[in-house]
């Protein structure tokens, strides 16, 4: 188990655990947008996470999910964590797929600028049909 871990976040099932050697895991446990995931899988870290929908869709099978509020909940995923990495079956976070800030705006802005052209066709169709 590794020997160093510290708490980031005010509150535990708000905040995030990193665990230092990079051998060890990036523990995740509510950020609800699961960018801590992502910068797990930019270090090869092996992510253990809170089983919630976001962090599927974010980490796919590129973690290892955990269920529960109380702290042997936690201590259970985390045992299980390191009998799988004992094992070497730890599920990879690399080819883990995410967006560059760039890519995910150049994502955002096609979508909105594909919306707005929908919108103005809608238009002006409604206006042809009422003539």
């Amino acid at each position: 188990m590794p020997s160093k871990a510290h708490a980031q976040g005010a509150q535990p099932p708000q905040g995030k655990i990193d665990i230092v050697r990079p051998d060890a895991v990036a523990l995740e446990i509510g950020e609800g947008f699961g960018l801590p995931l992502i910068e797990a899988a930019q270090h090869e870290l092996p992510i253990l996470a809170r089983d919630i929908p976001v962090f599927r869709e974010v980490a796919g099978d590129h973690a290892l999910y955990f269920s529960g509020n109380k702290a042997e909940d936690l201590a259970e995923a985390i045992r299980q964590w390191q009998r799988l990495h004992e094992a070497g079956d730890v599920p990879p976070s690399t080819g883990m797929h995410w967006l560059s800030w760039r890519q995910s705006a150049e994502q955002l802005k096609t979508l909105l600028l594909a919306q707005r052209e929908w919108s103005m066709t809608l238009r002006s169709a409604n206006a042809t049909a009422l003539q």
